[in-house]
C-alpha cells in the first residue's frame, strides 16, 4: 500500500465517522443543495472530466474504486443518505485519480483540505496553491 492509499484508507477508517456525526440530516440537506449549485458543481464536474481522461489515457487505478465502495459503504451505514455517499465517494476517488495520474488544481487541494478540517466541502471554496500529491506523501 502506498502512502496516498494509508492516508486515504486511515481517512475513511478514523475520520469520516466523526465527520458524519457531526452533521444533522437537516444539514446534509444543505450540504448537497449547496454541491449542486454552479459555483460547486461546475467546477467538480469539469476537474472530473480533465481527470477521467487521464485516467483512461495512463490506465485506471483499481485503488479509487476500492476507496470509492470503501467510503459509500461506510457513509449509507451511517447516514442511510445515498446522495451523500455517492457524493464524497467520488470526491474521494476523484482525488486518488488525480494524485496517480499527476493532475494538480488548487480547488482540488482546497476539497481535501476542507475534509482534514473535518467539514464535508461544499459551497465557494478557497482555491490553495500547492501540490496535491504532496498532501498525500
Amino acid at each position: 500500500m502506498n502512502n496516498k492509499e494509508k492516508i486515504l484508507n486511515d481517512f475513511i477508517d478514523s475520520k469520516l465517522r466523526s465527520i458524519l456525526d457531526s452533521y444533522s440530516e437537516d444539514s446534509f440537506d444543505d450540504i448537497l443543495d449547496e454541491r449542486d449549485e454552479e459555483y460547486f458543481s461546475d467546477v467538480w464536474m469539469s476537474i472530473y472530466t480533465e481527470v477521467e481522461a487521464l485516467t483512461k489515457e495512463k490506465g485506471v487505478n483499481p485503488f479509487s474504486e476500492s476507496i470509492r465502495e470503501k467510503a459509500f459503504k461506510l457513509i449509507i451505514n451511517e447516514t442511510d443518505n445515498s446522495d451523500l455517499a455517492a457524493y464524497i465517494s467520488d470526491d474521494l476517488g476523484l482525488l486518488s485519480d488525480a494524485v496517480d495520474v499527476g493532475y494538480n488544481n488548487g480547488w482540488l487541494i482546497s476539497l481535501w483540505n476542507e475534509y482534514q478540517k473535518n467539514k464535508i466541502p461544499s459551497g465557494k471554496l478557497k482555491i490553495h496553491e500547492g501540490y496535491l500529491s504532496d498532501l498525500f506523501k
